[in-house]
Order: C-alpha cells, then structure tokens, then sequence
C-alpha cells in the first residue's frame, strides 16, 4: 500500500485494519497492546516464581474479557500478516492521534477553564474560618 493511500483513509479506516490505540493513564503518550499469551519470553518466564513475567497484569482482570482479548489477538493478527503495511498505517494513525492531542492541550492552554471563586466559608478545615476559641 502507498503511502499516498494511506494518507487517503480515513482514521476509522486504518483502525479497522490494525485496531485502535489505548489512551494509558500513566503514559504521556497513546499505546498500542498486543496478547501476553502470545509472547515468547514471558510464556517462559511466567513459570519462574518471582520473575518479571510471573505475576503479569495482562493476564488477570480486565484483559481476559473476551472483547479485549478479541481486540488484543486483531492487534497481533495485523502486525503478522503484513508487517511493511502495518508499519506505515502504524506510523499514520499514531501522527494523526498525537497530532490531534497536542493539538487540543494547545487550545486548552490559550483558552483555560475559568474556575470557580473558593470561599473559606465552603471549607472546615481553612483557617480562617475555624476558630479553636470559639465556644458556640
């Protein structure tokens, strides 16, 4: 696939050929998840007690609900199948999704949410509007 129609699809397009990218909490950037079951290393390592890969996350909890399994497994299917086409519709997506966030920090930092004046009196624990002397 060219490069010239990559840039021609849409967005929804390319992640309906290799899936869609994850928003992490904890990441300053988008991620892209592939199956724990599937990798090599950690299939080994999950047997050796206290290693790395013996007590891992991607294999607990949400991740064994079949839709995300589902998605985890297109991911992986995707990357396999075709790698050279992957790699540039990848490379697309991930440019339009950073490209669109930073775009949308920039306007937050030129049109910031006004706040809402704080009152002491909304608040017990300011000092002001306690008093340890009084009585009442």
């Amino acid at each position: 696939m060219s490069q010239l129609a990559i840039k021609r699809q849409t967005t929804k397009d390319i992640e309906a050929q290799i899936g869609t990218l994850s928003r992490p909490s904890k990441m300053p950037c988008h991620g892209y998840s592939l199956p724990a079951t599937e990798c090599k290393r950690g299939s080994i390592l999950r047997k050796i007690e206290n290693s790395v890969c013996s007590d891992c996350y991607a294999l607990k909890n949400r991740y064994l609900f079949n839709n995300v399994q589902k998605a985890l497994h297109k991911r992986l299917d995707a990357l396999l199948s075709d790698t050279f086409t992957w790699q540039h519709l990848i490379t697309e997506l991930i440019n339009r999704k950073e490209k669109k966030r930073l775009l949308q920090m920039a306007r937050q930092r030129r049109h910031p949410k006004p706040r809402a004046p704080v009152s002491h009196q909304q608040h017990s624990f300011c000092p002001s509007s306690y008093n340890i002397l009084d009585t009442h």
